[in-house]
């Protein structure tokens, strides 16, 4: 299990802007143990409706239908008031090639509401979370996840001299 604290700052103030209530983000996972992925995506915070799977590496990955610009990403834990959780964070725009947004962070242990990871701005279609357990067992468990990304700008063609 690693363990290095990164501080994560808490989001305080739920925002009115999800990916997931578009329709157009999928989740999917290595495994889950009775609580599936797409429980992440529903909107509840309940303790039942989560995602949970055993074992260092077990990852959980979000589908945003097509490339936008990544921007945070806001992870509310199962019993994330009384547990920190150890993972890592990546993007890709295939889905094959992941970039590592953060590494080796943990959440703050001190709530049960949405954390507030701030990433680097990256094009990304996919968005993946890395779990290393947590502070009392190998459990990686989420209850909601936000990905908070916007359209990207449309580009001009280039122009042709004439």
């Amino acid at each position: 299990m690693r363990r290095q604290s990164l501080a994560v700052s808490i989001a305080s103030a739920l925002l009115t802007f999800s990916v997931s209530a578009s329709g157009m983000t999928i989740a999917t996972a290595s495994s889950d143990n009775g609580y599936v992925p797409s429980n992440t995506l529903d909107g509840s915070l309940a303790n039942w409706s989560r995602w949970t799977s055993k074992g260092d590496g077990e990852w959980i990955r979000f589908d945003l239908g097509n490339v936008r610009l990544v921007k945070a990403v806001d992870l509310a834990f199962q019993r994330g008031n009384a547990r920190e959780y150890y993972f890592d964070l990546q993007a890709s725009a295939d889905g094959e090639n992941w970039t590592p947004l953060i590494e080796d962070t943990a959440s703050s242990g001190q709530t049960l509401d949405f954390e507030r990871v701030d990433t680097p701005d990256i094009e990304a279609r996919y968005v993946r979370y890395i779990g290393w357990g947590n502070s009392d067992n190998l459990q990686n468990s989420l209850t909601e996840v936000r990905i908070q990304s916007s359209a990207l700008e449309p580009t001009a063609p280039p122009t042709t001299g004439d």
